[in-house]
């Protein structure tokens, strides 16, 4: 694991760093990376005319061998750019959807053959509300 925990940190660096081109006349993005608590963001900071701007653009956690992309405020699509650096699509995951739709997005580590796999494998009938 711990291999595989510095590949991560490495590839979520790699990614914020490069946000730190968002960097504009009056606002800077700063970088806070806590690798003891293995906490990463991208944050804008700055003013605009009388306007203070304080902007978390992107929160990713390690927990548990997954990295959760917990607040992505860009257009980027901060998951393409993880896998691109090397880490496994199907250990990342958005911590912005409940625990059952995290479930249905790390789909790739099931081999499902049927469709009873599926079912074998969720059990949605606690996460899907009933409208009466």
């Amino acid at each position: 694991m711990d291999n595989a925990l510095e590949k991560y940190k490495a590839g979520i660096k790699k990614v914020l760093s490069a946000y730190q081109e968002l960097k504009t006349d009056s606002t800077d993005v700063e970088l806070l990376f806590d690798d003891e608590r293995l906490r990463y963001m991208a944050v804008r900071v700055g003013w605009h005319k009388q306007k203070r701007i304080h902007l978390c653009l992107i929160h990713i956690d390690v927990r548990e061998g997954s990295v959760i992309i917990q607040a992505n405020n860009t257009e980027d699509e901060i998951d393409a750019e993880l896998v691109e650096a090397d880490i496994p699509r199907e250990k990342i995951c958005f911590g912005w959807l409940p625990p059952e739709a995290q479930a249905l997005t790390r789909l790739s580590q099931i081999k499902i053959s049927a469709p009873n796999d599926f079912a074998a494998n969720f059990d949605l009938s606690t996460s899907v509300e009933k409208h009466a």
